[in-house]
Protein backbone atom coordinates (compact mmCIF):
# COMPACT_ATOMS: atom_id res chain seq x y z
CA UNK A 1 0.00 0.00 0.00
CA UNK A 2 1.43 3.32 -1.17
CA UNK A 3 1.47 6.29 1.86
CA UNK A 4 -0.80 8.46 -0.19
CA UNK A 5 -3.05 5.46 0.59
CA UNK A 6 -2.45 5.32 4.04
CA UNK A 7 -3.04 8.70 4.08
CA UNK A 8 -6.16 8.76 2.98
CA UNK A 9 -7.35 5.56 5.03
CA UNK A 10 -6.34 7.64 8.05
CA UNK A 11 -8.02 10.87 6.48
CA UNK A 12 -11.29 8.40 5.98
CA UNK A 13 -11.13 7.12 9.41
CA UNK A 14 -11.02 10.44 11.40
CA UNK A 15 -13.12 12.07 9.81
CA UNK A 16 -15.82 8.95 9.74
CA UNK A 17 -15.43 8.32 13.07
CA UNK A 18 -16.20 12.27 13.91
CA UNK A 19 -18.99 12.13 11.83
CA UNK A 20 -20.21 9.39 13.90
CA UNK A 21 -19.52 10.99 17.34
CA UNK A 22 -20.82 14.67 16.21
CA UNK A 23 -23.08 14.28 13.54
CA UNK A 24 -25.48 11.28 13.75
CA UNK A 25 -27.37 10.95 16.90
CA UNK A 26 -26.11 7.66 18.21
CA UNK A 27 -27.99 6.11 21.21
CA UNK A 28 -25.47 6.62 23.87
CA UNK A 29 -25.71 3.23 25.13
CA UNK A 30 -23.22 2.50 22.43
CA UNK A 31 -19.75 3.11 22.25
CA UNK A 32 -18.29 2.98 17.87
CA UNK A 33 -15.18 3.08 17.36
CA UNK A 34 -13.46 3.17 13.73
CA UNK A 35 -10.39 0.99 13.72
CA UNK A 36 -9.49 0.97 10.53
CA UNK A 37 -10.48 2.10 7.11
CA UNK A 38 -9.55 0.32 3.59
CA UNK A 39 -10.11 2.18 0.57
CA UNK A 40 -10.26 0.77 -2.88
CA UNK A 41 -7.01 1.39 -5.40
CA UNK A 42 -9.73 3.99 -7.31
CA UNK A 43 -11.23 5.92 -4.28
CA UNK A 44 -14.63 5.33 -5.05
CA UNK A 45 -15.15 2.65 -2.33
CA UNK A 46 -14.25 2.21 1.03
CA UNK A 47 -14.97 0.17 3.92
CA UNK A 48 -15.05 1.16 7.64
CA UNK A 49 -14.53 -1.71 10.05
CA UNK A 50 -16.55 -0.25 13.39
CA UNK A 51 -15.48 -1.85 16.63
CA UNK A 52 -19.24 -1.70 18.83
CA UNK A 53 -19.37 -2.00 22.41
CA UNK A 54 -21.16 -3.91 24.26
CA UNK A 55 -20.83 -6.04 21.51
CA UNK A 56 -24.20 -7.77 22.53
CA UNK A 57 -25.73 -4.55 20.71
CA UNK A 58 -23.53 -4.81 17.83
CA UNK A 59 -26.41 -5.83 15.51
CA UNK A 60 -28.42 -3.01 16.39
CA UNK A 61 -25.90 -0.01 16.73
CA UNK A 62 -24.79 -1.16 13.27
CA UNK A 63 -28.29 -1.08 11.63
CA UNK A 64 -28.55 2.44 12.98
CA UNK A 65 -25.76 3.52 11.39
CA UNK A 66 -26.56 1.49 8.16
CA UNK A 67 -30.04 3.79 8.23
CA UNK A 68 -28.07 7.04 8.48
CA UNK A 69 -25.22 6.20 5.75
CA UNK A 70 -26.88 8.79 3.22
CA UNK A 71 -26.33 11.30 6.15
CA UNK A 72 -22.75 10.00 7.06
CA UNK A 73 -21.62 10.11 3.37
CA UNK A 74 -23.08 13.26 2.87
CA UNK A 75 -20.89 14.98 5.85
CA UNK A 76 -17.74 13.05 4.33
CA UNK A 77 -17.85 14.44 0.91
CA UNK A 78 -17.91 18.24 2.78
CA UNK A 79 -15.31 17.28 4.98
CA UNK A 80 -12.48 15.76 3.22
CA UNK A 81 -11.53 17.47 0.39
CA UNK A 82 -11.08 14.43 -2.84
CA UNK A 83 -11.76 14.43 -6.17
CA UNK A 84 -14.59 11.34 -5.30
CA UNK A 85 -15.96 10.54 -2.32
CA UNK A 86 -15.91 7.04 -1.25
CA UNK A 87 -18.93 5.15 -0.98
CA UNK A 88 -18.63 3.43 2.36
CA UNK A 89 -19.57 0.47 3.53
CA UNK A 90 -19.48 -0.27 7.34
CA UNK A 91 -18.48 -3.42 8.76
CA UNK A 92 -18.10 -4.88 12.54
CA UNK A 93 -14.91 -5.32 13.50
CA UNK A 94 -14.22 -8.99 15.38
CA UNK A 95 -10.23 -8.50 16.16
CA UNK A 96 -10.55 -7.67 19.64
CA UNK A 97 -13.74 -10.52 20.13
CA UNK A 98 -11.04 -13.33 18.51
CA UNK A 99 -8.75 -12.12 20.25
CA UNK A 100 -10.72 -11.82 23.65
CA UNK A 101 -11.63 -15.61 22.64
CA UNK A 102 -7.34 -16.24 22.36
CA UNK A 103 -7.08 -15.09 25.65
CA UNK A 104 -9.84 -17.27 26.99
CA UNK A 105 -8.31 -20.19 25.41
CA UNK A 106 -4.62 -19.44 26.78
CA UNK A 107 -5.83 -18.79 30.28
CA UNK A 108 -7.82 -22.34 30.28
CA UNK A 109 -4.79 -24.21 29.09
CA UNK A 110 -2.31 -21.86 31.63
CA UNK A 111 -4.74 -23.68 34.44
CA UNK A 112 -4.62 -26.90 33.39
Amino acid sequence: MTDRMLQINVLLQRAIAEIITYDIELPQEYLVTVTRVKTGADLRAATAFLSILPMEHSREAMAYIIRNRKLIQKQLGDKVQLRFTPKVLFKVDVTEQKAAEINDILDRIKEE
